[in-house]
Order: C-alpha cells, then structure tokens, then sequence
C-alpha cells in the first residue's frame, strides 16, 4: 500500500465519521427536544435514558445513514482532490484509473465489513430494546397489543383472537378451527384465553368444543354426526405458545439473522402465507451494506474530473442519485410485501440497477 493509498483512505474515513458524527449529533438534539416532556413525566435516570435509548438511536439511525453519508463523503473527497489538480498530478505520473479506485475500494470494503456485522448480529438486539423504551414510554403501549388477530398455525390449524394483551397473555373471544381435506373437523371456542406460566399450559374459561364427523359418497359429502361439549374452565396444549402471538409491527427487525431465519422457517412449516416481509428483511441485511461498494464507485466517477460549478453541481447530482435510490427501495419494498415479487428480486433489484449505471458511467469514460 503506497502513501497516496494511506492518505486517501485516511482523508475518506476521517470525513465518513465525522459527518456520521455531526448527523447523530443533529439527530439526537431534535430528538431530545421532542421527548423531554416524555423523559421527565416517567421521571427517567439519566443513566436509563443513555443505556436503553439513546446508545441504541445513535446504533439504529448510524446504520440507517450510512449508505447517505458514504455517498455524500466520496462525493466530497473526490471534489476536494480534482479541485486541487491531486488527481490529474496521479494521472500524470503514470497512475491508471483502477489503480486510483483501490483506496476507494479499501475505504468502502471497511464500512461494507462494520455494516455486515452491525446488521446481522448486533442491530436486531439493539432494535428489540429500543422499541421496548419507545412503545413503554413514547407510545405508552403498556397493556393492549392487538385486535382481530388471525394466524394460520398449521397446513389445516387456524387460530382467531377478537382481542390480545401483551401484559398477561390474555386474548378474548377465541376460536380455534382444525379443517381436514377443506372441511371443519374441530373447533374450539372460549370467551376467555391466557397463558399459564407455572404449568406452561393454557386456560380456557367458558369454553365449547364441537366435533364433526362427516360421510363421503362419489357425488356429495354430508355431515352425519356434531357433538358440543361446554364448560366453565379447562386447561390444553397447543401447537403455539404466546411468543407465537407476538406478531407486532417490525418484529423482525429485533430478531438477528440466526433467529430471524428460524422464525421464517417455523413459520413455513405452519403454512403461513405473509412471509414476504421477514425474507425481505434478512436479504436486505446484505444487499444494503453490498451497496457501499456501488455508491462509492459511481460517486468517484461522477466527481473524479475537476468541473466548472465544483463540489456544488457533484452535491446536487449526488442527493439526486440517492434520494432516487431511496425512494426506489421504499417503492420496491411496499411490492414485495404486499404483492408477488420476490423478497430476493426485491432486496437486491436497485443494486443491480445502480450496478449497471456504474458500468454505463464506467464504460463511457473509457470512450
């Protein structure tokens, strides 16, 4: 590695950090504005607010800038470095194009490695104890967890809840169905559900069971036999525990990669059908940090000649660029969710995009 290596990879790092730094800096200062009212009515220490919120919003919102702030930084870097002839002084002295990139690549190779690592392993549990503190005392989400909740839980198994709380794993107005060859065998209904921790089983209060039985001809099938049983209290097994019923909002964003891809799995095994949104979360976890390398890249390119109009005209096309990516990736992750196309087509579509514009960039500065 040559000294122009060490000075450039020394220049982009300093510069990457210290406008990651400044953008924390910023974002935690509105933030604190914000929730003061909320700090002081729960009458929070200083020590919890640090260590169960703000360390991990400085880890959540960090990650979140990282693809930004890469761009913007080789974007300057290599502004700065035109406009003071550094680069056409290299080219003059024999050195190639590619040969100029190897810095870039080192610098984005380190961030790509602190991104992969972050977002597979360490960012999920950070997650998980950030929205603790923030559905406890920001959205004050202290009981009630959901309503209408409906989950298929085998190839032929259904469960309904009318109402679901968190606290006590109790649910309301439960419905239990077993369907076999598309018609209902069993079901099972209770006005009241909850899980009881010491047997590790669950009670069911003022609860009815029916049984259907059915006879099949060529032509018809008919129901021959129904029996009910009711009941004040009973205690059962399911198939499911409460942590099953715990479906909330970004779920998967608090699970790491190793249980993330166990959850996905138990829930194919289940049958369930809207799976879309974790495997787009665990794709992504790789083809966002993959992204620093195209970013890096296609903002040297942009920048590496010294332009009339300078570091401003590379700026503006530079917050072009990735607010288009951005909204690209915001547009592609709605589809994929609630549509057909797939997780991995959609985790990885706008790299392959922006990868083409790079060899178009690349391949026109050739001619």
């Amino acid at each position: 590695m040559k000294i122009l290596d060490i000075y450039i990879i020394r220049k982009f790092l300093t510069t990457f950090f210290f406008t990651i730094f400044i953008s924390l800096l910023v974002s935690i200062t509105i933030d604190i504005s914000e929730k003061i009212d909320v700090f002081l009515k729960n009458e929070l220490t200083l020590e919890k607010i640090i260590f169960d919120y703000f360390i991990h919003f400085i880890f959540y919102y960090g990650n979140l800038f990282l693809p930004i702030v890469l761009f913007i930084t080789t974007i300057f870097i290599t502004t700065v470095l035109a406009s003071k002839n550094e680069i056409t002084t290299c080219f003059a002295s024999g050195l190639s194009f590619n040969r100029l990139m190897l810095p870039y690549f080192i610098s984005s190779s380190i961030i790509f490695i602190i991104m992969l690592v972050f977002n597979h392993l360490i960012l999920p549990d950070s997650n998980r104890i950030r929205k603790n503190f923030e559905e406890k005392y920001v959205d004050n989400i202290r009981y009630k967890y959901d309503d209408k909740l409906s989950k298929q839980i085998g190839d032929e198994e259904y469960i309904f809840l009318e109402t679901y709380y968190l606290e006590d794993s109790t649910g309301y107005n439960f419905i239990y169905d077993r369907f076999e060859e598309s018609l209902l065998i069993y079901r099972l209904k209770a006005n009241r559900i909850e899980w009881d921790n010491e047997i590790e089983m669950f009670k069911l209060y003022d609860y009815e069971i029916r049984n259907i039985s059915y006879t099949k001809s060529l032509d018809k099938t008919e129901k021959i036999k129904e029996t009910v049983d009711k009941g004040y209290s009973m205690d059962t097994l399911f198939s499911f525990k409460p942590e099953d019923l715990i479906f909330s909002k970004d779920i998967e964003e608090g699970m790491n990669t190793f249980k993330l891809s166990k959850f996905i799995e138990r829930e194919r095994q289940r049958g369930s059908e809207n799976i879309n949104k974790f495997l787009l979360e665990k794709y992504k976890r790789t083809s966002i940090p993959f992204s620093a390398y195209i970013l890096t890249f296609i903002g040297f390119i942009i920048c590496y000649r010294k332009k009339k109009g300078g570091i401003g005209v590379n700026m503006t096309i530079g917050f072009a660029l990735v607010s288009f990516y951005i909204f690209l990736f915001q547009v592609v992750t709605m589809f994929s969710i609630k549509s057909s196309l797939s997780p991995l087509v959609s985790a990885w579509m706008l790299n392959i995009l922006y990868f083409f514009i790079l060899i178009g960039l690349y391949f026109r500065l050739k001619l």
